[in-house]
C-alpha cells in the first residue's frame, strides 16, 4: 500500500509539473515507468532503454535523461550547421518539434542553453533571445539578411536573431532609402502594419545609421 501511495503521489507531481511547464507530452511519457517489474525484467528494460536512447528515434520521454544529453547535443550541432545565427528559442523549438512536440518551454530552453555553453557561440542581446552559432569563432555583429524563407519556411519577424534584424534593416536602407520600413514589411510579407511592429522596425533602422 505504501508503494502504491508513493507511486500515486509521484504521478500526481509529474502531472502538475507537466501542466506548469507546458510540456505534458515529455513528462507524462517519462512518468510511465513501471516500478513493479522483477529484477530480470528490470535488467531487460534497462537494456532496451539504453538501445532506444542511442538510436535515431527521437522520443520525447528521453528529453531530460542524463544519458540522452549527447544525442540532444548532436541534434543542436546539426541544426546550427544548417541554420547558424538563430535564436536560442528557435533552436529549442526546432528540437522540440523533432521530438513530436508542438511548442517548447522555459525549462527546455534553459536545458538546451546549458548543453550549448561548453561549445557554442552565444551572444546575449537585451530584449532578444540569445543568438547561437556552432562555435564561438562563428559569432558576428551583423548577419546579412537571408530572406524570409531562408530555411525553407516563412519566418516570423519576431523570431529573427538581433544580428539578422540589423541585417534586414541595412538591406532595407540600401534598397529603399526613402521608405526602409515599407521595404522591411515587403521583405517579410507583412500586409498589416501594426504600430508596435513599425516602432520595432524603426528602432532597428536607428541602430544601423
Amino acid at each position: 500500500e505504501a508503494e502504491a501511495e508513493a507511486e500515486a503521489e509521484a504521478e500526481a507531481e509529474a502531472e502538475a509539473e507537466a501542466e506548469a511547464e507546458a510540456e505534458a507530452e515529455v513528462l507524462k511519457t517519462a512518468a510511465n515507468t513501471n516500478c513493479k517489474t522483477s529484477s530480470a525484467q528490470h535488467e531487460t528494460s534497462l537494456v532496451a532503454n539504453t538501445q532506444q536512447l542511442t538510436s535515431n528515434v527521437l522520443d520525447a520521454s528521453n528529453y531530460f535523461k542524463e544519458e540522452y544529453k549527447p544525442r540532444l547535443t548532436e541534434i543542436a550541432q546539426e541544426t546550427l550547421k544548417e541554420r547558424p545565427g538563430i535564436t536560442l528559442h528557435t533552436l529549442a523549438l526546432e528540437i522540440a518539434n523533432l521530438h513530436g512536440l508542438t511548442r517548447t518551454s522555459k525549462k527546455q530552453v534553459d536545458y538546451i542553453y546549458e548543453l550549448l555553453k561548453p561549445w557554442a557561440g552565444i551572444k546575449e542581446n537585451s530584449g532578444f533571445s540569445p543568438t547561437v552559432w556552432l562555435s564561438p569563432e562563428d559569432t558576428c555583429e551583423l548577419i546579412h539578411w537571408r530572406g524570409v524563407n531562408a530555411f525553407g519556411y516563412e519566418r516570423n519577424w519576431k523570431e529573427l536573431a538581433f544580428e539578422e534584424a540589423l541585417g534586414l534593416a541595412t538591406f532595407a536602407k540600401n534598397n529603399n532609402s526613402s521608405n526602409p520600413v515599407e521595404e522591411m514589411c515587403s521583405e517579410l510579407g507583412l500586409k498589416r502594419k501594426h504600430e508596435t511592429t513599425i516602432k520595432q522596425f524603426e528602432q532597428w533602422l536607428s541602430l544601423v545609421e
